[in-house]
């Protein structure tokens, strides 16, 4: 994904709503605090993504009540996010999120 789409389109919304779009949404996050060092004018973007990364973990990842079944879940997103990522970065040719 377009590291600014993907940016964009999560800043918009406000909030994360699947483990995938999580998995998605950290992904650009590890590729927006590499950017923020050549353009620190993302630095709010990159505050913001992370408060929204952070109050998706409270709401599905605090407490005692983690089930198997929510583990599997991420684990199966994060894999479908990396393997989305890999294959953009394929077609395009570069690293652009």
């Amino acid at each position: 994904m377009d590291i600014q789409l993907g940016l964009k389109k999560i800043l918009k919304k406000g909030i994360l709503t699947s483990e995938l779009e999580f998995e998605r949404a950290s992904i650009i996050d590890r590729k927006l605090r590499l950017l923020v060092k050549e353009h620190p004018e993302l630095a709010d973007d990159c505050n913001r993504l992370l408060d929204i990364l952070y109050a998706y973990e409270k709401q599905h990842w605090s407490g005692n009540k983690i089930a198997a079944s929510q583990i599997e879940e991420n684990d199966i997103a994060e894999q479908i996010a990396e393997y989305e990522n890999k294959f953009y970065k394929q077609c395009s040719g570069v690293d652009r999120g």
